[in-house]
């Protein structure tokens, strides 16, 4: 599944609780939460050594490290922190770290050109809203939040070259992303050498057992186990999450593909994107996102799977679960009556009409009175009138305003009333 072949390494100062019996060690392992951890991960390095921590630990310290390079966040982002709030719900103790001095250096992973440099003052701009945003998802309560900064910056010159020697250029020059920069004779600045070493001196600073992330993180966190081996501290467990397709099911979520929920969306607009996609990627949303017990998920999987139940259901589920997390009970019971009535029909007033709309957008944007002109295939006066008159509503919003521009997010598989009972569900081309 992935290349790195982890080698046999002796521990400094590090006594770990021994069982005559391997059994015994993965009925307490999955006591404590084994399958859980496990659940939707696409790496697990190495699971032997989880069960070990596991066994002889009743908490393990969790990391999960976010970069606040931009001010907002999707459901894709939030893949891991559902799994954060999966392994608090199992009494473990979570570490967020806010990497606001790795922002201003930048990840290199995936990328093929140096990252723009963030300044601290950018950094501490996109940070505003996460802690709220993140709050919806994990036990903040219960979370420990640090930003590295608190030591990172601190770092006197000797203590910086001393995490430098723990690694060797060879070792950072295997990254995948570096060896296709160097052979099209791209830039590698060496401050995104440095960013993996750096961020696994976070791992050392707090002891993790354990770290969670994206399958582009892999490279940083087997080298964040390697700066731990050299502090002699017992190396992390890797587990790493798949990156989540958006509405369309083929391409990943992304606010460019057109195809976000993002976690600021409106609750019926939210609703609507989740009841919009397709039975198997319902699945893997519940896996990824929901905070179902594992068993309850076997049993949606295995009810899907042998046709036993309505697939409809389990997706108004999802959309319920997700849009109350987010928006709570009261938004998320309106946005499924709003679906029920408008979409599925279930009133006793018919609806005058109902029809579905492509919209071919020329940009990222498009005006309201563009929107209404295009929908209604009439002027732009006319539209203008429209609108003024209130008779124009999107998602149950009421918009007014001629200058109010909706991106194309805002778009895809919204709902457009324009006078009493004629609703466009939009589609976005």
């Amino acid at each position: 599944m992935n290349k790195y072949i982890f080698k046999s390494f002796s521990y400094k100062n590090t006594v770990m609780t021994t069982f005559s019996d391997k059994k015994e060690k993965i009925v307490i392992a999955k006591k404590r939460g084994l399958d859980v951890f496990k659940r939707g991960t696409i790496d697990v390095l190495t699971e032997d050594a989880l069960i070990e921590k596991l066994a002889s630990k009743e908490k393990l310290i969790v990391k999960f490290g976010i970069d606040p390079t931009t001010p907002d966040m999707h459901l894709g982002h939030t893949v891991s922190l559902t799994k954060v709030r999966q392994l608090q719900d199992l009494g473990h103790d979570c570490v967020l770290i806010i990497g606001d001095f790795t922002a201003t250096i930048g990840d290199p992973s995936g990328r093929k050109t140096t990252r723009p440099k963030l300044t601290y003052e950018q950094v501490r701009e996109n940070m505003t809203g996460y802690i709220q945003q993140i709050s919806k998802i994990v036990d903040i309560n219960n979370l420990k939040i640090l930003y590295n900064s608190n030591w990172l910056s601190k770092l006197n010159p000797f203590e910086f070259l001393d995490i430098l020697s723990k690694y060797t250029v060879s070792q950072l020059l295997e990254r995948r992303d570096f060896s296709i920069r160097m052979r099209d004779n791209l830039p590698i600045s060496v401050t995104e050498l440095v960013y993996p070493l750096l961020v696994g001196y976070d791992s050392v600073k707090i002891k993790a057992d354990v770290e969670l992330g994206g399958t582009d993180q892999l490279f940083n966190f087997v080298t964040s186990r390697e700066i731990q081996k050299a502090y002699g501290q017992m190396p992390e467990v890797i587990l790493t999450l798949p990156l989540l397709e958006g509405t369309d099911g083929k391409l990943k979520m992304s606010k460019s593909y057109g195809n976000a929920i993002n976690v600021d969306e409106e609750p019926i607009s939210m609703y609507m994107k989740i009841m919009s996609i397709g039975d198997d990627l319902m699945l893997r949303y519940f896996e990824l996102l929901s905070l179902i017990k594992n068993e309850d998920l076997e049993i949606i999987q295995q009810n899907i799977k042998i046709q036993n139940s309505n697939p409809m259901n389990y997706k108004m589920q999802l959309a319920s679960e997700i849009t109350s997390r987010y928006h709570g009970t009261e938004e998320a019971a309106k946005a499924e009556n709003y679906f029920n009535s408008v979409v599925r029909g279930k009133t006793t007033g018919a609806l005058d009409e109902i029809s579905e709309f492509v919209l071919h957008m020329k940009d990222s944007k498009m005006s309201i009175i563009d929107l209404v002109s295009s929908v209604m295939q009439s002027s732009r006066s006319e539209a203008r009138k429209l609108i003024i008159q209130g008779a124009v509503e999107l998602n149950q919003k009421k918009i007014v305003d001629l200058q109010v521009e909706l991106a194309s997010e805002q778009l895809s598989w919204a709902l457009l009333k324009v006078g009493k009972k004629v609703y466009y569900k939009l589609h976005i081309d």
